[in-house]
């Protein structure tokens, strides 16, 4: 009975938050995913996959004995596990929407190129973008979308879908395990004491904050879990992430791997196998020579365990027992569960540190030299915002790096390649590797950035690495609405209550009839608009102290911008207006 209360809790929250027209069409499209009778399926990872599990239970709960789940699910990285039997199957692939269909035509091209004919393959989307740039590609053929859209609906969309994640406490992250604990237990409650304890920031973005969820780092040098992991590119980290509206928190470790070469994988990933912390079908990808969807696929397993030993050292020092792991993400990304326990956290780490020449050495220089396309960018964004913090230069970074990403597609090239976080440290010396990590975490949860594996040649050999790369909410965003939009909304019962207006609803439709001939006449197109029920729960929280503090929180790459000073002093007329 409680989790078909919390289930129904949720319902209500996203139907009043996102609209129910939006959650509905979400439900049946998902549902539909789950009973079409496809043996194999593909989700692309991270969204679908996060919006798939999102749905899930929801969709289990209204259907009931009407729901089903057909087929097997991988991801777009997993699907190196498909045998030659299995891809002689039906293959769905499956993403929330297309804008380029360059990852969709990525899965399309390996499917190819394993001997699928395309009349065995089929591609569903839930949006088609029609206004983005689209390669050229054999793979639109087979794509069924189940609306097609212009950009602004698919920004409309696409923040919803965001607001989903924060709202019904599903962790925006892929390839990580993470746990999930009940606020109101003593063990959800010895969490959030820790993040005071070790005087954490709440990290959470405006919109985040709106939706209920508080976000936090703990760092190695904080918590003394554990020592530092010599293999690490990166401080190892725990992020703890509050949802006040769904009592929930979630824990997910992480850390970031040096680059490995291709015989470190195999090595790694065979000793594994060994000691039975992966399954036995890894074995028949760690022979010969390894294909850069491999090499992916092998250095996010590697990722994703070290990553889960440091969630069991942090849950056992803080006396965790009761927390929930997430399984059914092994079963999707890896294809089989992983086994780690107590017992052979040692022996894992003495598996890496026992290997070392496997990690690339000098690595500094060594990334800076063969990315210069990154580096190169980024080094001109430094030159050009020297007063500008960390984490506006990141995003503002990744923005230009978006900007370049669409003109590649427009192109019908690859993408922009992703950038090494030496690369940031590099030309940020002066700041602390905390501060500099802290702000890409920041990007990844806001779908403004996005942390994947890649391959590289370094001096000859070829290398699996992570790299930060511009999200999908990047390079269109949808900051031109909400920026004249928001924060007017979010502070008008204030200026009422301040001001001694009484009943403002009269006044609140002067507004948005203000605003929305403002940005008409300044050549815009006013498409968002808020519900009244998160007009009230941005008044209800005391998000910012300010107009400025609003804004670079919510868009840091406004920072020196015009527009920002522009839209400042829109508002500031419509404020004196409210009160004459």
């Amino acid at each position: 009975m409680k989790k078909r209360q919390i289930i129904q809790d949720k319902i209500d929250l996203l139907t009043a938050s996102i609209g129910s027209d939006m959650f509905l069409e979400l439900v049946r499209f998902i549902a539909h995913i789950m009973r079409i009778k496809y043996e194999i399926k593909i989700f692309i990872s991270r969204r679908f996959l996060d919006l798939y599990m999102e749905y899930r239970d929801i969709i289990f709960y209204m259907y009931e004995e009407d729901a089903e789940e057909c087929g097997t699910i991988l991801t777009n990285q997993s699907i190196v596990l498909l045998s030659e039997d299995e891809l002689k199957n039906k293959l769905l692939i499956v993403d929330d929407v297309v804008l380029h269909g360059r990852t969709l035509d990525n899965v399309y091209k390996y499917l190819r190129s394993k001997g699928c004919l395309p009349e065995q393959i089929k591609v569903k989307v839930f949006l088609n973008n029609t206004d983005a740039y689209k390669i050229k590609s054999d793979m639109f053929q087979c794509l069924e979308a189940n609306n097609e859209c212009r950009e602004k609906t698919w920004l409309l969309a696409s923040d919803h879908i965001l607001k989903s994640f924060y709202l019904g406490a599903q962790p925006y992250i892929s390839y990580l395990p993470y746990w999930k604990l009940q606020m109101k237990e003593n063990a959800g409650q010895n969490i959030c004491s820790l993040t005071e304890k070790c005087k954490c920031g709440n990290l959470a973005s405006a919109v985040q904050r709106q939706c209920g969820m508080e976000s936090y780092i703990l760092y190695e040098d904080q918590i003394h879990t554990w020592k530092p992991l010599s293999f690490c590119a990166q401080k190892t980290m725990v992020r703890v992430y509050k949802y006040n509206y769904m009592s929930e928190v979630v824990v997910v470790p992480y850390v970031v791997l040096n680059h490995i070469e291709e015989e470190g994988l195999k090595d790694y990933c065979r000793k594994l196998v060994d000691k039975q912390v992966f399954y036995n079908k890894i074995s028949r990808l760690i022979t010969g020579n390894l294909s850069k969807e491999i090499m992916h696929f092998l250095y996010g397993s590697l990722t994703y365990v070290i990553s889960y030993v440091v969630g069991m050292m942090f849950l056992s020092q803080y006396k965790v027992d009761d927390a929930h792991l997430n399984r059914q993400i092994e079963k999707y990304n890896f294809g089989g569960m992983i086994h780690v326990d107590r017992s052979k956290i040692d022996d894992i780490i003495r598996i890496f540190e026992g290997e070392s020449e496997f990690f690339l050495d000098s690595q500094e220089d060594a990334v800076c030299a063969e990315n210069k396309e990154a580096g190169t960018l980024f080094a001109h964004v430094c030159s050009q915002n020297k007063d500008m913090k960390m984490n506006h230069l990141a995003a503002y970074y990744l923005k230009m790096s978006g900007q370049r990403d669409e003109k590649l597609a427009a192109d019908n090239a690859g993408r922009m390649q992703g950038i090494e976080f030496v690369q940031l440290q590099k030309n940020m010396p002066q700041v602390s590797s905390n501060e500099t990590w802290s702000p890409t975490i920041i990007l990844a949860d806001t779908g403004r950035g996005t942390i994947a594996c890649t391959t590289v040649v370094i001096n000859g050999k070829v290398y699996a690495c992570s790299h930060l790369y511009a999200g999908e909410m990047n390079s269109s965003g949808n900051e031109d609405d909400l920026i004249y939009y928001v924060y007017p909304l979010m502070c008008l019962e204030q200026y009422a209550e301040e001001n001694h207006l009484g009943s403002i609803r009269k006044k609140k439709e002067q507004l948005a009839k203000k605003i929305s001939q403002k940005i008409s006449q300044s050549g815009g197109s006013l498409t968002y608009s808020f519900s009244d029920f998160e007009v009230k729960q941005l008044i209800n929280q005391s998000i910012c102290s300010n107009r400025e503090e609003y804004y670079l929180r919510r868009f840091p790459a406004y920072e020196n911008d015009a527009m920002l000073r522009n839209c400042m002093q829109i508002e500031m007329e419509f404020e004196k207006e409210l009160v004459t």
